[in-house]
Formats: structure tokens, C-alpha cells, sequence
């Protein structure tokens, strides 16, 4: 309902900067039940899309014992049309128990629509499919930190995924996959390797 109030209509247009850390709106007296969460659709909570041409700063953190969003590809293009004057995107909402997360062809493709953007989080990836997008940035994308924070299937090209990556936004210094045994075994661990190995 927060959320939703502020990117109503006759507010979103002069929003610039958007942070939402429901860590902090918890209540701290009664305990969590972990046993259950809910789910919702990130665009379903936005809808109808409203104007965010002026956003430059959007970023969510959210209590995944307890709430998970969803997103897909689709969403995310969406998103990143949306907000031509992004530059920091966090939306350390998604949890891989979350029935939708997007996938690499997602968030290459999200980030070309960005063309000012330079900090990317997302809290959880699909591994496949990795598709490069049909527009190629300038060789000047400013992008140049990523953080993932969890896996959900296996990446099946970690190869061409870290090319894409390199060459899509050679700004790209900082990159952080998922860090957890699982996602070594995902094969994010191999995709950070390759990535580091073509910017030395």
C-alpha cells in the first residue's frame, strides 16, 4: 500500500529518488513467521506504470522472511523505458523462492534502456536464457557496478554471459554474484571469474 500511494499519478511525475527498506517498517516487537510469506507482482503494485521520467534513484529492500516479490523480463523492460534518467536501480526485493525472477536476457536488456545507469542490484536471477539485447549500447554505458544477490536455476552459459557483460558495459568494475556453495554450483562463481579475467 506504501508503495503503491507513492507511485500514484499525481505524485510518481516529481519523484527523483525512491527508497523503501521494509526492514525498518517492521515491527520489532512481534516475531516474524517465518513458515509463510507473501507474494506479490511488482507491476500489479505499480499498475497502472506511472510517469518516473524524472527518477534517477530507485531502490527497495525488503524483509524476505516475510514478503517476496515477482518479476519478469517483460516487467523489467518495462521498468527501464520507463525511467530514461535512471542511474541507481536496487530491487532487493526478489527472493529465489519468488514464483517469477528475471533471467540475464532481462537485465542486459534493462540495462541498455538505461542509458545513465551506473548501479544495478537485483535480488535474485534466473540462469538462462542469456540472449544479448537487439540494441547496443554505446561504448560509453556508464554502468560499472552489478550486484546479484541470489541464484534460482543454473546458468548454462556463464561464458557468453560474462562477454556480454564486458562488452555491453565496459565501465563495469565491481560485479558481485551470488556468493552461497548453491550458487557456486550454479555456475555464478564462473561467470565472475571469466568477467574478472577480461577487465585485468
Amino acid at each position: 500500500l506504501f508503495i503503491r500511494s507513492a507511485f500514484s499519478p499525481s505524485f510518481s511525475a516529481a519523484l527523483s529518488h525512491f527508497y523503501a527498506d521494509t526492514e525498518t517498517m517492521c515491527d520489532p516487537v512481534n516475531a516474524v513467521d517465518t513458515s509463510s510469506y507473501e507474494v506479490a507482482s511488482f507491476m500489479d503494485i505499480l499498475s497502472p506504470m506511472p510517469s518516473l521520467t524524472r527518477m534517477v534513484d530507485f531502490s527497495i529492500e525488503l524483509a524476505s522472511k516475510q514478503f517476496t516479490l515477482s518479476l519478469t523480463d517483460n516487467d523489467l523492460l518495462m521498468l527501464g523505458r520507463a525511467m530514461p534518467e535512471l542511474r541507481i536501480f536496487r530491487l532487493m526485493a526478489l527472493a529465489a523462492r519468488s514464483p517469477r525472477v528475471p533471467s540475464p536476457r532481462g537485465l542486459l536488456q534493462f540495462a541498455v534502456n538505461c542509458p545513465k545507469l551506473e548501479v544495478l542490484g537485483l535480488g535474485a536471477l534466473r540462469g538462462a536464457p542469456v540472449e544479448l539485447p537487439s540494441r547496443v549500447p554505446s561504448a560509453t554505458h556508464p554502468l560499472k557496478e552489478l550486484t546479484l544477490r541470489e541464484a534460482t536455476t543454473l546458468v548454462k552459459e556463464p561464458k557468453k554471459l560474462a562477454t556480454a557483460l564486458h562488452d555491453l558495459f565496459p565501465a563495469l568494475a565491481y560485479f558481485k554474484s551470488p556468493s552461497s556453495p548453491l550458487n557456486a554450483i550454479a555456475g555464478w562463481s564462473a561467470v565472475k571469474r571469466i568477467h574478472d579475467s577480461l577487465i585485468q
